[in-house]
């Protein structure tokens, strides 16, 4: 059960990722926007198999990691608006050198003979940090893209971004910790409210896309534009949620079956 809310999560992260590549928009954070939506698909779904699977599936989910943080600078180096400075390209290969430096020994030795090396749990941690440090440069690009907009609907994509994520956190705290902190008890378990966060890949995905509606909109109107899009996100967001449901009820007959 505990596996399944990730997959779901990577699924969303897959499908917004192909959906933006097969619209196109003519934007190269689009085609960023693509890798790192595979990335982040692979890594959760890696991450699930780690506990179950050969050891090279812990190995890719380490190696991963490593590469994710870079990839994540990189794709907001782009969006919501290029980088106007200066050493963009620098930057990126300088990450991207210290990701894939990061991931050789997850290549070259598996976890059991990594856990032997008496370096390995400091190396692990400065792979944690890195992806940490790579996370916090990207919400100072999205605050200075925030202050210093050079090109039209900038703040409107941050604000739609920050609108998926708060309302991920909010959800996620309100219907779990909140509750449990007043002594009623979550609303909805851990693993349902953890799936809200396949908010964040929607609304990135939307964000890239609504500029780029007047393609959509030479056929039709604004309005239906805009129904288009919600509707396909709330299908697979509600289809989601109905296999989560179908799997919960499928492994609560399951147990019922052995215990009787």
């Amino acid at each position: 059960m505990l596996s399944i809310v990730p997959i779901l999560i990577a699924a969303i992260f897959l499908f917004v990722g192909i959906g933006v590549q097969t619209f196109k928009p003519v934007d190269v954070s689009a085609d960023v926007f693509y890798a790192w939506c595979l990335t982040c698909a692979t890594t959760l779904t890696a991450g699930v198999g780690s506990y179950v699977g050969p050891p090279w599936v812990s190995s890719l989910f380490n190696s991963l990691l490593a590469i994710l943080g870079p990839l994540s600078v990189h794709f907001h180096l782009f969006f919501p608006q290029e980088w106007p400075l200066k050493g963009r390209r620098l930057t990126i290969s300088i990450l991207y050198s210290l990701g894939f430096l990061a991931a050789i020994p997850y290549l070259l030795w598996d976890q059991s003979q990594l856990r032997g090396f008496f370096w390995y749990p400091t190396f692990q941690s400065n792979v944690r940090i890195f992806l940490g440090i790579n996370l916090l440069c990207v919400v100072g690009l999205l605050i200075y893209n925030y202050f210093q907009p050079h090109e039209p609907g900038v703040r409107g994509r941050i604000r739609l971004v920050a609108f998926g994520g708060g309302l991920s956190l909010l959800l996620f705290l309100s219907l779990t910790i909140i509750p449990e902190a007043l002594g009623v008890g979550s609303l909805v378990s851990y693993q349902l409210a953890f799936l809200f966060l396949g908010l964040v890949p929607l609304t990135y995905g939307y964000a890239i896309f609504r500029l780029h509606l007047i393609e959509i909109e030479r056929h039709v109107n604004r309005g239906a534009s805009y129904l288009l899009v919600y509707s396909i996100m709330g299908s697979i967001y509600l289809l989601l949620l109905l296999l989560l449901r179908a799997s919960i009820q499928f492994s609560e007959a399951r147990r019922e079956l052995q215990q009787s």
